[in-house]
């Protein structure tokens, strides 16, 4: 499969392209979303003012809720809660088990099986295999993450509604961001750009705050095409984790994998 940016290329590569991007963007939406959950804040009498985003990894033997540090910083003041995929109700956060601040920018809660187990729902935690070892995906791979932007989440009388924004992109070429820290990598977050999978139902990129938090898939899309291996998306890795926006660059900003997993290793074992 040969890479090259989307528009130096005549049509008929253009439609491979944009083909592709849409059937792996279908693909993974449908995968991951057992994988994430919004965290909200809780207030008297109503659940849900959105504040960010979390996935469920497991490690050493813990089922875990990974986000940033920034999400849950205010956790002594406020109660935070979390949604299972497929369930209405809302559960209580326990206290962080771990957080630490930029350049880290993480921190993890414990889901504790009586939690885990209280309601019917659909929520998987990520295997330990599917966590990369280190962010080095593919020149030109396909990224993806999904997770709840604060525009697109209303709260009502115990319940919190929130829509996810599901998304594949690329790792923003050439050299690094001025001044962007080693630990961090930069997604392309463009929606004047952005395709909808479903032009029945297109939904414009809304403002990306409340994506913090979400984890970062590597699909292995290109890395497979250059091989000659079938693809599917149990095959993702991830690879990072959002933690903020760069309106000046039109990107999202990510912790690289290998600096999560060296948080974990010392704040989770």
């Amino acid at each position: 499969m040969e890479v090259v940016h989307r528009d130096d290329v005549g049509p008929e590569m253009l439609s491979k392209w944009t083909a592709i991007g849409e059937e792996t963007t279908l693909a993974m939406q449908e995968h991951c979303m057992r994988f994430v959950t919004p965290i909200s804040e809780a207030v008297e009498y109503e659940w849900g003012l959105l504040e960010g985003t979390g996935g469920y990894i497991g490690f050493g033997g813990k089922r875990l809720m990974l986000t940033n540090e920034h999400v849950l910083e205010d956790w002594r003041t406020k109660q935070f809660c979390h949604q299972f995929h497929g369930c209405d109700d809302v559960f209580k956060l326990g206290d962080p088990l771990a957080l630490e601040k930029h350049p880290v920018d993480a921190a993890i809660c414990e889901i504790q099986d009586e939690v885990w187990r209280m309601r019917t729902h659909a929520a998987e935690v990520v295997p330990p295999e599917r966590i990369a070892a280190k962010h080095r995906p593919a020149t030109g791979e396909l990224l993806f993450f999904t997770g709840y932007p604060e525009k697109r989440s209303k709260s009502f009388h115990k319940l919190l509604v929130s829509r996810a924004t599901r998304l594949v992109t690329q790792e923003l070429p050439g050299p690094p961001i001025p001044g962007l820290h080693s630990n961090y990598f930069s997604l392309i977050y463009n929606p004047e750009k952005a395709r909808s999978v479903d032009p029945a139902n297109a939904i414009s990129l809304s403002d990306p705050h409340g994506l913090s938090g979400s984890l970062v898939w590597n699909t292995r899309r290109v890395e497979c095409g250059r091989q000659n291996r079938p693809w599917s998306p149990e095959l993702a890795q991830v690879t990072g984790m959002l933690c903020r926006w760069d309106s000046s660059t039109s990107t999202l900003i990510a912790v690289r994998i290998e600096v999560i997993l060296d948080f974990l290793k010392r704040r989770a074992t």
